[in-house]
């Protein structure tokens, strides 16, 4: 019984350190989450443009997200306080960032409201930009290009390294996509251009497309 009685006890202890290291971790993320990491001088910096965004989204905004690989920057990095409302899916299922927004603002047309979503996810409704057109309903759509399902690849690469399959995808301009359907929209390819090119959207009225080409590396924040 005694024995019994040990062994549960250290047990409780291994749990408890776990979970105490693992909150002093989620801490330091969440206290330095605006600092800005060095970029992919290729790419975009996802720090740079979601602290940007965090600046520029109203404090009555309702956000809506996709699932998928960048929704860690956005919630790193996007604060959810006063009026500001978060949607998102559950259970990982992609398409929602995009959808969901359509119905929040056809229900909340004085709300502004911002749609994010992958490149994987904006192509399973990307035809909903149409329906945004038709009905002239002022909302911006952000679509991180990063050409790969990212949270697939996250897990491939680690489960199995340098084996991926089946995740890469090809070179969608969305900007051009979201043009095509009357859309206003802009692709940001560097970080010199975020600035610019947030605050014109911001500035402009109706539904309109923000592209961030992204690099596929770091495929995650932890």
């Amino acid at each position: 019984m005694v024995q019994i009685c040990q062994e549960n006890s250290a047990l409780g202890n291994n749990i408890r350190e776990k979970n105490l290291t693992r909150t002093k971790h989620l801490r330091n993320l969440f206290e330095n989450r605006f600092t800005v990491e060095a970029g992919n001088a290729e790419k975009t910096s996802l720090n740079m443009v979601f602290i940007k965004l965090n600046e520029m989204i109203g404090n009555n905004a309702i956000v809506t997200s996709d699932a998928g690989n960048f929704s860690h920057w956005l919630l790193r990095y996007i604060s959810f306080a006063d009026d500001r409302v978060y949607l998102g899916p559950v259970n990982g299922a992609m398409g929602y960032g995009i959808a969901s927004a359509l119905g929040a603002k056809t229900s909340l047309l004085e709300r502004p409201v911002w749609a994010f979503a992958g490149d994987g996810g904006a192509m399973m409704t990307i035809g909903d930009l149409e329906t945004f057109k038709r009905n002239n309903l002022d909302a911006v759509i952000v679509v991180i290009n990063n050409s790969i399902y990212g949270t697939i690849r996250a897990h491939q690469e680690k489960q199995f390294p340098n084996r991926a399959f089946g995740t890469d995808l090809g070179d969608v301009n969305f900007a051009k996509v979201a043009e095509g359907m009357g859309l206003k929209a802009w692709r940001i390819q560097s970080n010199e251009q975020i600035d610019q090119v947030l605050n014109e959207a911001v500035n402009e009225k109706g539904p309109r497309l923000i592209e961030v080409n992204a690099s596929i590396y770091p495929i995650g924040l932890t």
